[in-house]
C-alpha cells in the first residue's frame, strides 16, 4: 500500500515538474534563436586613430545596404575603420567609413562597403516606441566587453530615464546586463529582438566587482538615425547659456558668494556667466537671472527645460519668465543652434580613460 501511494505521488510530482519546465524550455529555445540571429548583425569595430594608435568597440547593422550604428567615441578621430562579423567560416575584414555623427548623443553612422562576396547581411531594428517598456524587463547585451568577442550577457532594466555624461539632451536606460570596455556601441535588446538601447558606458566604484550599465535609449537612437540619414546631422535648439538648478543649498552658496544679489527662493534655473558679447546677453538675459518658465511652462528642473527646448527649432522665439533682483520680467527670447566642442570633449574623455588604465 505504501509503495502504491509513493509511486503515485512520485508520478504526480514528475508530471508537475514537466508541465512547469515545458514552457521555460520553449522560451529558452526562442531566446537562443533570436540571439543567434542578432549576433550575426553585430560587428567588431576597430578604429585606427590619426596618431597611429587604435581602439575597438562594437556596432550593429541596421539596414541591408550595410549601414551600421556605433558610439561616436569608438571612432573619435579615426582615420581608418575596419569591421568583422561573427562568422568563423568567413573571418575576412571589411572597410567602413563614417557618413554622419551626432557627438552630443555619442552616436555615429558607418557605411560598409557592401560586396558580392560578403556574407548575407543580417540587420537589427531600433525600437522607436518604448512606451510599454518597464523597469525589471529582461534585456540582452551583445558586444566585445574586455576583448571577449561577441559576448552575450543578460540582465534587466533598472531605470528608464537617466541623464548621460555627455549632455542632458539624451536619456539612457540603466540596466544590469554586464558590459565593459569594448561593449560601447553594441545593442541592448529586448525579448522581441529589437534594439531598445545602444550601450555606451559603465559607472562603477573601484572597490566593486561590477558596474552599472547605461545604454542610449532606443527611441532617441531611432529618431537620431532618421535625421542623420535625411540631413547628415542633428540640429538642436538652445538658449545659449549655462544653467544651474536653484535649490536650498545652491541658493545659500550663491548668496554667500555674491552679497547684494537678490536670489529667489529655491525655484527655477539660474543663468551663469552671461558675457556681454554672448547670444544670451543680446537676447536680454543677465547673469543670475532665474528662469521660472518657458511659454508659461514651469522650468524648475533641467529636464523640464531640455524637454521644452527639444520640441522647438533654432530661430523660434519663446517667452521666458525670469526673476531678477526681486522683479518678474518677461523676455521674448530667440533660440539658437546648440553648439558643442565635441573634439575637445572627447579628447579629454580619452585622456581621462587612459589615466584610469594606469
Amino acid at each position: 500500500m505504501i509503495s502504491y501511494f509513493l509511486k503515485r505521488h512520485v508520478a504526480t510530482l514528475v508530471l508537475s515538474v514537466f508541465l512547469l519546465l515545458a514552457p521555460v524550455a520553449a522560451t529558452f529555445g526562442d531566446r537562443a534563436e533570436f540571439i543567434e540571429t542578432a549576433r550575426d548583425a553585430v560587428v567588431l569595430v576597430a578604429a585606427e586613430s590619426e596618431e597611429g594608435g587604435g581602439g575597438f568597440g562594437t556596432g550593429f547593422i541596421i539596414s541591408p545596404d550595410g549601414l551600421a550604428v556605433t558610439n561616436y567615441h569608438v571612432i573619435h578621430r579615426a582615420k581608418e575603420i575596419t569591421i568583422w562579423f561573427y562568422d568563423r567560416n568567413d573571418p575576412k575584414e571589411y572597410a567602413a567609413e563614417v557618413i554622419a555623427i551626432d557627438p552630443i548623443a555619442d552616436i555615429a553612422l558607418l557605411q560598409l562597403q557592401v560586396r558580392e562576396d560578403m556574407i548575407p547581411l543580417q540587420f537589427l531594428e531600433t525600437d522607436g516606441d518604448l512606451e510599454n517598456m518597464q523597469v525589471g524587463e529582461d534585456v540582452i547585451a551583445i558586444g566585445h566587453l574586455l576583448g571577449l568577442n561577441w559576448s552575450v550577457t543578460h540582465g534587466n532594466i533598472s531605470s528608464l530615464d537617466r541623464g548621460t555624461r555627455v549632455s542632458p539632451y539624451v536619456k539612457t536606460l540603466q540596466h544590469s546586463a554586464p558590459i565593459n570596455r569594448g561593449s560601447s556601441g553594441g545593442p541592448l535588446l529586448n525579448m522581441d529582438g529589437k534594439v531598445i538601447g545602444v550601450n555606451t558606458y559603465v559607472m562603477s566604484d573601484k572597490k566593486s566587482t561590477f558596474g552599472v550599465g547605461y545604454a542610449i535609449r532606443g527611441d532617441y537612437v531611432h529618431d537620431i538615425v532618421i535625421e542623420l540619414r535625411e540631413n547628415g546631422k542633428v540640429t538642436r535648439a538652445s538658449l545659449g547659456v549655462q544653467f544651474a538648478h536653484l535649490h536650498k543649498w545652491s541658493r545659500k552658496k550663491y548668496a554667500e558668494e555674491n552679497p547684494g544679489v537678490h536670489f529667489p527662493n529655491t525655484y527655477g534655473l539660474l543663468a551663469l556667466n552671461v558675457e556681454e558679447d554672448s547670444w544670451a546677453y543680446e537676447q536680454g538675459l543677465r547673469t543670475f537671472d532665474t528662469v521660472l518658465a518657458i511659454d508659461n511652462k514651469p522650468t524648475n528642473m533641467m529636464e523640464s527645460l531640455v524637454n521644452r527646448i527639444l520640441s522647438l527649432e533654432p530661430g523660434i522665439a519663446v517667452n521666458l519668465i525670469i526673476s531678477r533682483d526681486g522683479e518678474i520680467i518677461h523676455l521674448n527670447y530667440t533660440l539658437k543652434e546648440l553648439e558643442f566642442d565635441y573634439l575637445a570633449y572627447y579628447d579629454k574623455g580619452r585622456e581621462d580613460s587612459d589615466d584610469e588604465k594606469q
